[in-house]
């Protein structure tokens, strides 16, 4: 059995969160999570399953899941599915107040008008206008 995450351990992948006070998460394991590796063989990369959250989060929530797929050096055996972690929120996330939701909305609404503005060609620019 090969290590990957031991207990407690705050994982690289960060949880969105919609409409908190910040717009990323820590993201913390719950119970130490190993696979059965093959010797000589390198260790794989955990997939971390982390899907949007909504505001508020409370501290050990949990928000998703670690897995390790089948791949070269990780076998398992027929019908047996890959072994799941459950992660969870290593701080709580508060509700942002009204005035910050709504300046981010704002600013979300700006980048995707500099997104389409920046596909479009001159000439498009100047059809606009």
């Amino acid at each position: 059995m090969t290590p990957i995450l031991r207990t407690g351990e705050i994982v690289p992948a960060t949880l969105h969160v919609a409409e908190g006070t910040v717009e990323s998460a820590k993201v913390r394991t719950t119970s130490a999570f190993e696979v059965l590796v093959e010797k000589g063989q390198a260790v794989p990369e955990p997939t971390y399953d982390l899907p949007h959250t909504k505001a508020p989060i409370a501290a050990d929530q949990q928000v998703g899941t670690v897995t390790i797929e089948p791949a070269g050096s990780v076998r398992y055996l027929d019908g047996e599915q890959p072994p799941k972690g459950t992660l969870v929120a290593a701080e709580p996330v508060e509700m942002a107040s009204f005035l910050t939701r709504m300046t981010r909305a704002f600013s979300d609404f700006l980048d995707e008008i500099r997104l389409v503005l920046g596909k479009l060609s001159l000439v498009d620019r100047v059809e606009m206008l």
